[in-house]
């Protein structure tokens, strides 16, 4: 059940680290597939429409990925918020 409800609040890497650890106490060996599955699942709405255009092969890759498109995110909001 914390599995399904568990979901991005913070940043992809403090997100990654709780599923991480959830993975490791729920004792899952899921498949590479399905791990990608549930992360993307509980990524943020903004982060997850831009991972799910794309392609990957590992879950390494996806969290890189996500990482990539939340500092874009970042990036771009600070400049919106920042301009003179």
């Amino acid at each position: 059940m914390k599995f399904q409800r568990l979901h991005q609040h913070r940043t992809v890497d403090e997100y990654f680290k709780d599923f991480e650890t959830t993975l490791v106490r729920l004792n899952m060996h899921d498949n590479e597939e399905s791990k990608i599955a549930k992360f993307v699942s509980g990524l943020r709405r903004e982060i997850k429409d831009f991972v799910e255009l794309h392609e990957y092969s590992s879950l390494k890759k996806v969290v890189h990925l996500a990482i990539k498109v939340e500092s874009h995110l970042l990036k771009t909001t600070f400049k919106h918020t920042h301009q003179f």
